[in-house]
């Protein structure tokens, strides 16, 4: 429902109907709540029932953070 939401927002940005627009857009929320209220805060990809430890986590945001980082650098100095 959300995604739809997003998409409703950017379709409506470039509409040149704004007096309608209020409307659908209206429209749109309450329908992704709707959906939410009718079949729950589910998940698209399912969910995984594992956990990490706090010290773990925090090392793999530390090593994402900087692999990421290196490649991005990487990546702007090749382009």
């Amino acid at each position: 429902p959300l995604a739809g939401v997003v998409f409703a927002i950017e379709e409506l940005a470039h509409s040149f109907e704004q007096k309608s627009s209020g409307r659908t857009l209206t429209v749109i929320i309450f329908s992704g709540i709707t959906a939410i209220a009718l079949l729950g805060n589910y998940t698209y990809f399912g969910r995984a029932n594992t956990s990490i430890p706090v010290g773990v986590a925090w090392l793999a945001v530390l090593v994402c953070g900087v692999s990421g980082g290196l490649a991005g650098g990487l990546f702007a100095r090749c382009v």
